[in-house]
């Protein structure tokens, strides 16, 4: 059985309870992956963890909605071995109109476990994109760039830490 979380600002995340996943498929108003209908790992999951020599992604992440209401919205998530738990925060800001993402990951285990790569995931559905962003490198801070990107992967990133090297952390989507 599904069940549907609609949110405030054009938010839409359906939750199956037969397979414990959570997929987003509305993000600001714009369709997000297959709506539902991803066939492999690359387009389905909230969140993409990478310990040790294991990836977690997709449907080898389990999912659990903690809470759902006006202004926030928790999840939970953990591999099919219990070695780690993620949880999801969005916070609702409707004066504002912004949706403010929280993450946490957590080692389950005694062992000590190496984090290769720890990010959260929105796959929009394909399609003709507009970015807006602000860049920053030495001698030119705070340079607005835009790209045109069509069906393609865009990372947005900061280098050693700090997020005002080249990309700050946000970006403006336009669907085209």
């Amino acid at each position: 059985m599904r069940k549907f979380f609609d949110l405030p600002l054009g938010t839409r995340l359906v939750f199956d309870e037969e397979t414990a996943a959570l997929t987003l498929t509305e993000l600001c108003g714009m369709t997000c992956g297959h709506n539902g209908r991803e066939s492999d790992y690359s387009n389905s999951g909230l969140f993409l963890a990478c310990v040790d020599s294991r990836r977690f992604e997709g449907k080898k992440l389990k999912y659990k909605v903690l809470q759902s209401d006006l202004s926030l919205f928790v999840f939970e998530a953990w591999d099919a071995l219990n070695k780690i738990r993620i949880r999801g925060e969005w916070a609702f800001d409707l004066a504002c109109q912004v949706i403010s993402c929280r993450y946490s990951l957590k080692n389950e285990t005694d062992q000590n476990a190496v984090i290769r790569r720890a990010l959260p995931r929105w796959v929009f559905s394909p399609g003709k994109y507009r970015i807006t962003s602000q860049q920053n490198r030495w001698g030119a801070e705070n340079q607005l760039c835009h790209a045109l990107v069509e069906n393609c992967e865009f990372c947005f990133h900061g280098r050693e830490t700090r997020t005002s090297v080249i990309s700050s952390p946000f970006c403006i989507l336009e669907d085209l």
